[in-house]
């Protein structure tokens, strides 16, 4: 059964008890996969139904007779205990262009996460940046942030079994997407991915897509398995294991599954790889003027003249050193005259080598993350058919970034008493890290319970609640320097508070010894919640039969609620504390949504072009209220009072596909969604002027606005927001959707956003008062009196302008996405198999105000790659099998697109000396042997042995050399060539 699934791409939904010790014939043959379960199963009294085209569940066959199709109804409710899914299973062959990733196929990626597996194989997410590959500005995060068509994360839904997670909150208002990085790959079922809008499937949120995580329940038995992996450098060390048991207390009318992980992670740091350095050199060569006009620091002492070349001190010869920059590095020992030989040497050089920590914990490069996850199932059979259920789930992020080196600027006199130069000068000197690691933990859970209930004519309903919370626990931990250092440099003398002379140039290794004496710490640290219950009912059921099969129908209705309560931000600098209240702020959505699957015309009808005819209507109507204190964005953030914002909206899909041959599908869908206003795009901001603000009044004789009266401004949020509106159109066909030879998929897929909610002009008074015409709601006025109409004025005195965010914007998306997937038998027990995934995006154009030019940003620095593939090819003989996969991410700009642009653009460009990033294509390896044991031996049933090569070229990222960026093009992964190894043992 396991090779007929693999070889034909199928997924085989089963008790394992059902095939225990059992066996069967081998089978050879041209077959279809219908007459390979006839005869596989036969006289074995098991049966079998599609659930869809490649999804099959075997169940043990009723005496008396055939068990009908149940058809597309929630996953739940059709293989009841085996699964949480609250989704209808969807397959790559459905009506809308899904993609699946099996939990095979995320085993031999050999990633860290879901979030690497889905950058690596899935072509249509447009991710650019993970937070881990962002330490310091990311403070330590290992957060998932997975961008389907480049939309942002925020218009990616993510969902594990179907249903919603709390959001990750922010420091003040904002949510984030679900954090998916705590899941190990070995707790993974599949993962379905839908590229397009899908609101009236799955509510608010999918503008850009879904994925729908889809956990393993289903297993007796007890599952150990070990992971460990490092680099060819030996550094980043990393080392997960996982334990699962299931079982039965009571003959099988209870099913008790336990699952736990544990992944912990060692450092790597920015000394440990040159791409940091390589930039610093890049840009200085190609544009040294800019380069040194931002003063950078290195591992050591850079001197920069603030008056021309260099000269040194009458006192010291006077010799000219014919540039205007030199330096020392760390560690020069020697009296002052090779001190001074030293700065006359190396005239014209700066230190460029990232700076590291002397007697400090060396700069990290990536994240150091240890997950934690845990899940329970409990399902037990109460008997008519009913079934009730416990599922928790238990996920925890903790990850920290240690070392953070930072440099600091000094001026310097040209006569004070540690300047060796006739000209003032600028030094510039790393800073180490005296502080804790900054850290980001995200902890979340979920328990739910529930009741599944048949009710008449093969209708099912499922009842259930669950109570889920998000954590964040943040702290940012930087070191600067205190003012004293500024006087010890300029006076030469002891600090104010006594520290030890500073005499950087002099003395270059005692002033780094007596450094931390004139450091401080900052410290910002920040814990929220997020809670989250939800209570739904949801139904699925057969309800007439039409030529071509039952029409079935799911339908749901339920509420949640999400609630961020009130807590506190902490700012500590030395001795001083300061807390600033974070608000509280909620969310209550009511839904409904109807699902109809209708087969219409049988698959062997006489009208070939309409031959299958499925046909899907999904609807779906979320009323959402946002509750947010009445001064969330203003300077009252303690306010017990709030507002409600109440947005509704109906959303819908529908689509179809048609079988005109055995060997060819089409389909067609369109889909709309909505994205309500956020919470922080919300609250604003209304300050009362009485006084002049800057500006005059055309209609008013140019008199100055704010000089006749008060005026009240507003900026920030409003609570007059519309959601922001979208509609996906996908067209595609899918040759072989069956097997029995390449199964090819084409989809063209169109997004189209409007309403876009925009800050553009937030805050602009002048823009609004220059298109008042434009917008007369935003800039009101008091009546004009008969006395001003005498002194020629047009309009009443200005009493209000509101420059708060307003939905002006739009997007549009068109991509196409091709895969190719083909495997080849090749004798009585091997097999090759290729598998390609190749997505073409050529736009992702946006536009911020009507007024405002459109601008394409695929292919820069700032949007989506025009280009990106996956090409796997896999041979398989018995138990062994060997894979290589590759991965394409095709050229781009260096610099942001002109949607983003800055007065930096142009400097991005000199400092790289070049205007693309060029393509990259990473391979990697998979080697497996899976084995089984007599139940003897010590108990093992099967097992699985696994060594991975990631980047087996080991090539290395492009280097970028923005100084602002991380050095290195991050689609590729700065450990280079990594091994992974497996062991896995089933009992």
């Amino acid at each position: 059964m396991s090779d007929l699934a693999r070889t034909q791409r199928l997924d085989l939904i089963f008790d394992e008890r059902l095939l225990a010790d059992r066996t069967t014939v081998a089978i050879r043959g041209h077959l279809t996969v219908d007459d390979v379960l006839r005869q596989l199963l036969a006289g074995t009294g098991i049966g079998y139904r599609r659930t869809s085209e490649s999804v099959i569940l075997l169940f043990a066959q009723p005496a008396g007779g055939h068990v009908a199709d149940e058809g597309a109804v929630a996953d739940i409710l059709v293989i009841g205990r085996l699964t949480q899914n609250a989704d209808i299973r969807r397959t790559e062959n459905d009506i809308q262009p899904y993609r699946v990733v099996s939990r095979r196929d995320a085993a031999t990626t050999h990633r860290d996460g879901i979030d690497e597996v889905l950058r690596a194989r899935e072509t249509q997410n447009d991710q650019i940046l993970s937070a881990s590959q962002d330490p310091f500005t990311r403070t330590g995060s290992n957060q998932s942030e997975i961008d389907l068509r480049g939309l942002g994360s925020q218009q990616t839904l993510v969902l594990i079994d179907g249903r919603r997670m709390p959001s990750i909150p922010t420091a003040f208002q904002g949510l984030q997407q679900p954090d998916l990085n705590a899941i190990p790959l070995g707790a993974i079922e599949r993962i379905e991915t839908l590229p397009s809008t899908a609101g009236g499937i799955y509510g608010p949120g999918a503008t850009g897509g879904v994925i729908n995580v889809v956990l393993r329940r289903a297993y007796r038995g007890a599952e150990i398995n070990v992971v460990g992996g490092i680099t060819a450098r030996g550094d980043a060390a990393r080392l997960r294991t996982e334990a699962r048991i299931g079982f039965t207390p009571d003959g099988g009318r209870t099913d008790v599954m336990l699952f736990a992980s544990r992944t912990a992670s060692g450092p790597i740091h920015t000394g440990d790889r040159d791409f940091a350095e390589r930039a610093a050199l890049r840009a200085l060569a190609n544009s040294p003027a800019a380069y040194l006009a931002r003063y950078p620091v290195g591992q050591g002492i850079n001197v920069f003249s603030q008056g021309g070349d260099l000269a040194l001190d009458s006192t010291l010869g006077g010799a000219a050193l014919g540039s205007p920059i030199t330096s020392l590095p760390i560690g020069v020992s020697g009296g002052a005259v090779d001190r001074t030989d030293q700065l006359f040497r190396r005239a014209g050089q700066i230190v460029t080598l990232s700076p590291a920590n002397p007697g400090s914990p060396q700069t990290d490069l990536l994240t150091k993350p240890t997950l934690t996850s845990a899940f329970l199932n409990v399902r037990h059979q109460f008997g008519a058919g009913i079934e009730g259920y416990v599922d928790g789930l238990y996920l925890r992020d903790a990850s920290e970034v240690t070392g953070r080196t930072t440099g600091s600027i000094v001026a310097v006199d040209a006569d004070a008493p540690g300047n060796p130069f006739t000209q003032p000068i600028i030094l510039t000197y790393p800073v180490p890290a005296m502080d804790p690691p900054s850290h980001t933990n995200i902890s979340e859970f979920r328990v739910m319970t529930g009741l599944i209930v048949p009710l008449f004519h093969r209708w099912r309903a499922n009842l259930d609640y669950s109570y889920a919370e998000t954590r964040l626990d943040f702290l940012s931990s930087t070191t600067g320097v205190t003012s004293d250092l500024y006087s010890a440099i300029g006076t030469g003398m002891l600090g104010p508070s006594g520290q030890p002379i500073l005499d950087p140039l002099g003395d270059s290794a005692g002033f780094l010894r007596a450094l931390p004496q004139y450091l401080e710490s900052t410290l910002i640290s920040i814990r929220r919640a997020d809670r989250r219950s939800e209570g739904s009912l949801r139904v699925s059921g057969p309800v007439l039969q039409l030529p071509g099969g039952m029409l079935t129908l799911t339908g749901l209705a339920g509420v949640w609620q999400e609630q961020v309560p009130a807590s506190d931000l902490r700012f500590q600098l030395a001795s001083i504390s300061v807390s600033t209240p974070a608000p509280m702020f909620s969310q209550l959505d009511r839904y409904a949504y109807a699902e109809v699957r209708a087969p219409i015309v049988p698959s062997d009808s006489g009208l070939v072009p309409l031959r299958g005819l499925e046909v899907q209507l999904a609807a779906r109507f979320d009323s959402q209220t946002t509750r947010v204190p009445t001064g969330a964005s203003g300077s009252d953030l303690a306010s017990t009072e709030s507002f409600r914002f109440t947005r509704a909206a109906a959303v819908f899909t529908a689509g179809l596909r048609v079988f005109p041959w055995p060997w060819l599908i089409l389909r067609g869908s369109v889909a709309t969604g909505q994205l309500p206003p956020t919470v922080d795009q919300i609250g604003y901001a209304q300050f009362q002027a009485n006084f002049d603000v800057g500006l005059s009044d055309v209609k008013r004789g140019d008199r100055q606005i704010g000089s006749e009266g008060s005026v009240a401004l507003l900026s920030g949020g409003s609570p007059t927001l519309r959601p922001e509106r979208a509609r996906s159109v996908s067209f595609g066909l899918v040759v072989n959707p069956n097997g029995g030879g390449p199964r090819l998929s084409v989809d063209l897929t169109r997004i189209d956003k409007w309403d876009e909610i925009s800050t553009v002009y937030s805050g602009n008074l002048g823009y609004f008062l220059a298109n008042e015409a434009r917008y007369p709601d935003r800039v009101l006025r008091a009546p004009l009196t008969t006395q001003d109409a005498a002194l020629g004025f047009t309009a009443g005195p200005i009493t209000e302008i509101d420059t708060r965010s307003f939905n002006s914007g739009r997007t549009t998306v068109t991509a196409l996405d091709v895969q190719l997937d083909w495997q080849v038998p090749i004798g009585a027990s091997s097999s090759l198999g290729t598998h390609t995934k190749l997505t073409w995006q050529p736009t992702l154009r946006r536009q911020k105000a009507p007024d405002l030019p459109a601008f394409n940003i695929v292919g820069y620095a700032d949007g989506p790659l025009e280009w990106r593939g996956n090409v796997g090819v896999d041979w398989r003989r018995g138990p062994l099998s060997i894979g290589l996969n590759g991965q394409y991410f095709s050229n781009y700009n260096v610099a942001n697109s002109n949607f983003n642009a800055s007065a930096g653009n142009p400097k991005v460009v000199a400092y790289q000396g070049a205007t693309k990033i060029p393509a990259q294509l990473y391979f990697d390896l998979d080697f497996r042997w899976h084995f089984s044991l007599p139940r003897s031996a010590h108990g093992v049933r099967t097992g699985e042995i696994a060594l991975g090569i990631v980047n087996v070229a080991d090539h290395k990222p492009p280097i970028i050399a923005n100084p602002d960026g991380v050095g290195y093009s991050t689609y590729g992964d700065p450990r280079g060539r990594r091994f992974e190894l497996s062991i896995s043992a089933s009992y």
